[in-house]
């Protein structure tokens, strides 16, 4: 598989939600996190990392809002889904505490803004 093709690939949001939930659940049991709330607060900060690459392959796209309300749509789906996996692994690790998710997750609020903020990037680049 070329570069250029794993980057039409990625450029999909359903497969950045797949990309960066499997990195999620493989690095977290190398992280070896002190409790629940670190592997929450590692999960977190791949969710970000997920709405910056989002938010990269969107200055790429060209159907903006098409692309902004499905990129919302994947973004609560990841969440969910990372509520699920990041759970069932804390408990298949044995990682004692309250398993409580950590509230990071509310980044979740700034992923329209930063969508947004690409938006009114391309539209002042393109009109001068």
């Amino acid at each position: 598989m070329s570069f250029l093709s794993l980057f039409h690939l990625l450029r999909q949001p359903l497969y950045q939600v797949g990309f960066f939930l499997l990195f999620t659940m493989i690095l977290i049991p190398f992280l070896r996190a002190k409790g629940p709330n670190a592997i929450w607060n590692a999960a977190g900060v791949l969710y970000i990392g997920f709405m910056f690459a989002n938010a990269i392959f969107f200055w790429f796209e060209d159907g903006t809002w098409w692309y902004f309300f499905i990129s919302l749509i994947c973004s609560i789906l990841y969440l969910l889904l990372a509520v699920l996996l990041v759970s069932l692994l804390i408990k298949a690790l044995k990682v004692d505490g309250s398993e409580e998710s950590a509230m990071i997750f509310l980044f979740i609020i700034y992923h329209p803004v930063i969508l947004l903020l690409v938006i009114l990037l391309r539209w002042i680049i393109r009109s001068v």
